[in-house]
């Protein structure tokens, strides 16, 4: 494994914004796990009080991560499924915060405005696409004619989020395709395999019921599921946010399930250390951002224990996989 050099202690850490459901969900605390311990500093944003244009302004980076909660169908234009925002449960539907909604709407409109590398996360991918004119399949199990195959939430199933349960294929000749080919920090090249047609495989979780239809306006889809659902995006090269850092994925690198979803981790912190170096402003400090709570000690201690506890579970579910799924499997679709 070549080793990339780590930030010099010298350099202005990047600032990267987080919009989150709970500051202390299990997601958010791997999330800042990560990114500290790649030479960020996150801040997790205050959406219930904050202004997200003012906010954007103080960061390097941003990170829309998912919610438990849908997204308002009402927002892409579609009436609800029965199954739309009762997937925790309820009898009535629940959606996102509109509060929330809004304020990822903003920051969303102020990173690709500013140029901030922006990374958007299960319903922060489906929400990035909305954002840009794109509409969801509003319950996958129903699209995919099963509710047992491949389960697209997996923790219905009582499969842990750090055990892989999906093939991805990503396109190789992608942003998202060069960070997973790359030597990176942590996974040497024998992590993915690629296909006689140039796919790149890879192996991850999947948390989610809802899907993305297309690619938003200026964005490209750079990875599709085993069973056809777009599982990434990115810039189009071609389109009017050429050359900025976006990346929209479906599954959760902070659980690293995966070996390359600590690459994808690594890949955004890097982008967000260069526009720091690219944009030296003082005022640009974690003091000037509206900063909701941050994870608990107890949210890090659970943290470090998950790891222990799932180990097992995770191990056979992992095995018993791969006896059914030894090499990446063949769909008709075009990347």
């Amino acid at each position: 494994m070549v080793q990339r050099d780590l930030p010099s202690t010298s350099e202005r850490q990047p600032v990267i914004g987080v919009s989150c459901h709970s500051a202390s969900g299990m997601s958010t605390t791997a999330l800042i796990t990560q990114l500290r311990m790649l030479g960020a500093v996150p801040v997790i944003l205050d959406w219930k009080n904050a202004d997200a244009a003012q906010d954007a302004t103080h960061l390097d980076g941003v990170i829309v991560m998912g919610s438990p909660p849908d997204m308002n169908p009402a927002e892409y234009g579609h009436a609800p499924h029965p199954q739309s925002g009762k997937m925790l449960g309820n009898d009535t539907p629940v959606f996102v915060d509109p509060k929330r909604a809004d304020y990822e709407n903003t920051m969303i409109d102020a990173a690709l405005e500013h140029g901030v590398p922006l990374m958007s996360v299960c319903q922060g991918f489906q929400r990035l696409n909305v954002r840009l004119g794109a509409t969801l399949h509003q319950h996958v199990p129903e699209l995919l004619h099963s509710e047992d195959e491949y389960p697209t939430c997996q923790v219905q199933k009582n499969i842990p989020p750090f055990t892989p349960t999906k093939w991805i294929g990503i396109k190789q000749d992608s942003q998202l395709g060069r960070i997973a080919t790359k030597h990176g920090y942590f996974a040497p090249d024998s992590d993915a395999s690629v296909d006689e047609d140039g796919v790149i495989w890879h192996y991850d979780n999947a948390l989610h019921h809802q899907a993305v239809q297309m690619a938003g306006d200026g964005l490209m889809v750079n990875a599709v599921s085993e069973d056809g659902l777009i599982y990434g995006v990115e810039a189009d090269p071609e389109g009017k946010y050429a050359g900025q850092f976006i990346l929209g994925i479906q599954f959760h690198p902070e659980f690293s399930a995966s070996m390359r979803s600590l690459d994808i981790m690594a890949a955004f912190a890097e982008a967000a250390r260069d526009y720091a170096r690219e944009h030296p402003h003082e005022e640009r400090l974690r003091d000037g951002v509206h900063v909701s709570e941050q994870p608990s000690e107890r949210s890090w201690s659970n943290l470090a224990k998950i790891p222990d506890t799932f180990i097992t579970d995770a191990q056979k579910i992992r095995d018993k996989s791969l006896g059914k799924v030894m090499m990446p499997p063949s769909f008709d679709r075009t990347l």
